[in-house]
């Protein structure tokens, strides 16, 4: 029993893990895989990958308020010809973007220059590391996603989202062997009062 409310915990661990995962990923506007790539960058440029999600989920809205013309970042793009919409007129994913930023910091012609374009697109918090993070460029996804796929640390988009449909399930689990475990210790709770009282006089 103790080993299957292990598992099940250990489960449960995992599926609001992927839930979260999958949330951000929407709010990014990136796919669950491609951010678990980012994530893993960011670790090897020493982020965390909670800024990652953060820069990212920031890129994401400065995209969005690009579009329109308004926002920091609406300027920094036009300054280095990255363009908001692709042939068709639609906005451009937040990935195709961010390839088209990291080239950019890339090719700053100094640091002041790369900082600028950070700050717009990522934040002042996150801007900084990710200038570290993106310093090779577009090619730093590529092999950042081969290195990961090596390490077996990148779960698919359907595996993610099974596992994030499995999360309320999986709760409702938890929470009915937690109750029946506390049912079975109640039933038991007089006989222990008794072999307490039992056990007392003897300890005089």
């Amino acid at each position: 029993a103790i080993v299957g409310a292990g598992f099940i915990g250990g489960a449960i661990k995992a599926a609001r893990w992927a839930d979260n995962l999958q949330d951000l990923a929407v709010q990014a506007g990136v796919s669950a895989e491609k951010l678990q790539v980012l994530r893993f960058m960011s670790v090897e440029a020493g982020m965390s990958a909670d800024d990652m999600d953060q820069a990212i989920v920031r890129l994401t809205r400065g995209i969005g308020e690009a579009r329109t013309g308004q926002g920091e970042l609406a300027d920094q793009m036009r300054r280095y010809r990255i363009d908001v919409t692709d042939a068709k007129g639609e906005t451009r994913s937040t990935s195709d973007v961010l390839r088209d930023i990291a080239e950019r910091i890339k090719n700053a012609k100094s640091a002041a220059e790369a900082m600028s374009l950070a700050y717009a697109a990522f934040g002042r918090n996150a801007g900084p590391k990710m200038v570290v993070a993106l310093k090779d460029g577009s090619a730093a996804f590529d092999s950042a996603a081969k290195r990961a796929q090596e390490l077996g640390i990148v779960l698919g988009d359907d595996v993610v989202k099974k596992a994030a449909d499995a999360s309320d399930h999986l709760d409702k689990v938890w929470y009915i062997i937690k109750v029946r475990g506390m049912a079975a210790f109640a039933e038991f709770a007089p006989l222990v009062l008794v072999l307490y009282r039992r056990e007392l006089p003897s300890k005089r």
